[in-house]
């Protein structure tokens, strides 16, 4: 049967009688009263059935409602929400196989961790697969061996100076091993130690020492209860009124009781604040207030938001009816509700989210952005162009112009490229007639952004801007307060603008994104990527913030254009205006015309767009022609070089040279390879004569590379009297001609 048209028949039968696709139920039919008025209640758990089938995906999972196929933190989610309703979703077997496709290895592979272990999704396949009834030893095998906090999982230095572990992510194993029934004793000699030095004075936890003096956080704290409980440690009662406090007047919940940063209310915050007070025998001050909180999430679609206003998601839906079932018990059939009177409820936990929404200002104290959905209407005379962020800005600018023209590169933004380079680019495009744009678009290294608790963070600093230079942030390091006022805010006025690359860590990401729609921060969150090819599968938190902050993909690029052709072929930004300028490119930002697109064996030979409204996606797929992924063109370049070609690689000294260049590209871990498919210089021809020509070893002076590398480059001397040029090259068993006019 038809996943999509069991909601139709299996979903809702309830004595085996239907009305055209309906059930009757007493003097109602679910969809369709027939008599009276349909209860709230019966409402919801009919909305919510429909709502989960929504997100059912080919493959056999759930997923992402933008996306063809199911993610496993999606899968989690729907499955948890059917447990509560005491109920199995509608093929079980195949959700037990979707729930183990890991996108961080294997045959699913589509990216992989970035700089710490992601060990929630080990978690959440033994959670899934014990509420489907199935075994768990597959995802056990790789959780069960790690017993120390430190153990392959301290957060990368390079981008948390602290090296703290993530504390979500430690607590996986104790997790886990209640899950199978196991006693934790192996972990209490490292476990112990880790969260005692990052217990608050007043009970709370947060991921750095708490010799540094700085307060708790809800999530932290729940995962640090969670460990007292375990261990039996000590408990401050103090805790308790610190969770109670981040209780709002309107029953919302904040991450702490004053929040410097990220002052929202959030689902999120509430479910971790309301678990770890039922750890200790607690509830919030006032329960009532928080239901009806939790009601406002409700959406005509069945769904939950994680905010007042936003979008439906598949974790906050899962939130929501875990915190309070009586919001659906009472829609369950009566034998139903009889039996689940019987059964007790399971602790739930959850380590990371998928949330997404869009925020509507509830209060203006949290000055939420307002949603703007976009119509067919007032997009159609809008055209599809494409910017590339964090493209190569070295090496030869014949190339980088050739590429701008060939991959339909309407804006280039140049990596920490000399503003010469910028400037001697722009003019060669604009003598060629190739209508691309170069601008900066920098990844400043060595900078560090200070949130008290949580970590000193690097990697939050990529600018772009319409000049061919970037001034950086003065300080170097400090605190976020410091970096939004000296760098962030000068930025917005300038016409510059900030994207968000990447930060493993949940906890500060979401208090970062949040303060940026509060204030201004970042303008766009980067997916696709090379070696961690999906940040937004890496890290998926992000999802949360896809309809609020538009989705890039991030060239972040090592070496100059003619190695980076592969990645700039494979993904890249589109946006939609009316022209490809500076002011178009803002204005697609500001309205959320922006989607990123990959297509290549990541993505398993299919497109993916992220971002986007559903107008804006189809507006895109309209517009397919204009910016469509295809083939990687013949690896090939031919340039002439002369004395005043100053930023080529190899000019001559005096006359002109041909260049011929073939094969190597930049591969992931093996830097500059031969391509896949080799191709040979057959014979050059000038005027129609054929020329002999020599193979000559170039030495990289790449500032990435630092001249580790040897590339092989073809040259011969250009008649005085030549005016075109034809080189002869072989793919296997075929042939093909280039010609290029001097």
């Amino acid at each position: 049967m038809d996943r999509r048209n069991f909601l139709k028949t299996a979903v809702f039968t309830v004595t085996g009688k239907t009305v055209a696709g309906n059930v009757v139920t007493g003097n109602t039919i679910l969809g369709n009263t027939v008599s009276g008025t349909e209860t709230s209640r019966t409402g919801m758990a009919r909305g919510l059935r429909t709502y989960l089938e929504s997100l059912a995906k080919p493959d056999g999972g759930y997923g992402w409602p933008e996306q063809e196929d199911s993610y496993p933190e999606v899968i989690f989610a729907v499955v948890g929400v059917y447990h509560l309703l005491r109920e199995l979703p509608p093929q079980p077997e195949a959700v037990a196989e979707a729930i183990l496709r890991n996108p961080y290895s294997g045959k699913f592979q589509q990216t992989r961790p970035h700089a710490s272990s992601p060990y929630h999704l080990a978690y959440q396949q033994m959670q899934t697969l014990t509420w489907l009834g199935k075994s768990t030893d597959a995802p056990w095998s790789g959780i069960r061996n790690k017993k120390k906090v430190t153990e392959s999982s301290a957060f990368l230095k390079a981008y948390e100076l602290g090296g703290n572990p993530v504390m979500a992510e430690e607590s996986v194993p104790i997790l886990c091993r209640e899950i199978r029934k196991e006693s934790c004793e192996e972990l209490r000699e490292s476990y112990v130690p880790y969260f005692q030095t990052r217990q608050r004075k007043n009970g709370t936890y947060n991921t750095t020492l708490a010799t540094d003096g700085s307060d708790g956080h809800v999530v932290n704290t729940y995962y640090g209860l969670l460990a007292e409980k375990t261990f039996g440690m000590v408990r401050n009662a103090e805790v308790v009124s610190w969770l109670q406090a981040c209780q709002r007047e309107n029953g919302g919940f904040t991450w702490s009781p004053e929040p410097e940063l990220g002052n929202v209310q959030d689902l999120y915050y509430m479910w971790h604040a309301v678990k770890a007070l039922r750890l200790v025998g607690a509830q919030p001050k006032n329960v009532l207030m928080a239901r009806d909180w939790v009601k406002r999430l409700r959406n005509p679609d069945g769904g939950f938001s994680d905010r007042v206003g936003g979008k439906s998601s598949p974790l906050a839906t899962f939130w929501a009816v875990d915190l309070f079932p009586e919001l659906i018990q009472e829609t369950q059939e009566p034998e139903k509700l009889e039996k689940s009177k019987k059964l007790e409820k399971p602790e739930i936990h959850v380590l990371s989210t998928v949330a997404c929404g869009e925020n509507k200002s509830e209060n203006k104290t949290e000055n939420e952005r307002e949603n703007n959905p976009e119509t067919s209407e007032n997009l159609a005379g809008l055209r599809a162009w494409t910017v590339q962020l964090e493209a190569p800005g070295c090496g030869s600018v014949l190339e980088a112009v050739e590429l701008a023209r060939t991959l339909k590169i309407h804006l280039w933004g140049a990596k920490n490229s000399n503003p010469e380079w910028i400037f001697v680019a722009q003019k060669k495009a604009d003598e060629l007639g190739v209508p691309v744009t170069f601008f900066a678009s920098n990844e400043e290294y060595g900078f560090v952004v200070d949130v008290p608790g949580i970590g000193r963070f690097t990697h939050l600093n990529d600018p772009i801007s319409p000049k061919r230079s970037i001034s950086p942030w003065s300080r170097r390091q400090g605190t976020w307060k410091q970096f939004w006022e000296e760098k962030l805010a000068p930025m917005k006025m300038d016409g510059e603008r900030m994207i968000w690359q990447i930060c493993d860590h949940e906890v500060a990401g979401r208090l970062l994104l949040d303060e940026s729609l509060l204030h201004d921060g970042y303008a766009m969150l980067s997916t696709f990527h090379f070696g961690c090819h999906n940040m937004a599968w890496a890290t998926p938190y992000i999802m949360r913030y896809r309809h609020e902050i538009p989705m890039v993909a991030l060239q972040d690029a090592h070496g100059e254009a003619w190695w980076w052709r592969n990645h700039l072929t494979r993904y890249k930004t589109l946006f939609l205006a009316e022209k490809p300028t500076w002011a178009g490119w803002l204005n697609a930002l500001e309205k959320k015309r922006v989607v990123a697109v990959r297509k290549d064996r990541w993505t398993f030979d299919r497109l993916r767009m992220l971002g986007g409204s559903d107008a804006v996606r189809k507006r895109f797929m309209e517009l397919r022609g204009d910016w469509e992924i295809t083939e990687n063109p013949e690896a090939v370049s031919l340039c002439v070089l002369s004395p005043e070609d100053t930023l080529e690689p190899c000019r001559p000294t005096e006359g002109r040279v041909l260049r011929i260049r073939v094969n190597r590209e930049w591969i992931e871990g093996k830097m500059l390879d031969f391509a896949s498919t080799p191709v040979t210089l057959e014979c050059v021809r000038f005027n129609g004569v054929e020329k002999p020509f020599s193979c000559e070893l170039r030495h990289v002076e790449d500032g990435w590379l630092k001249g580790r590398v040897e590339e092989e480059s073809f040259y011969a001397p250009i008649p005085e009297t030549c005016r075109e040029v034809e080189a002869v090259f072989r793919v296997e068993d075929r042939t093909f001609t280039r010609k290029i006019e001097i």
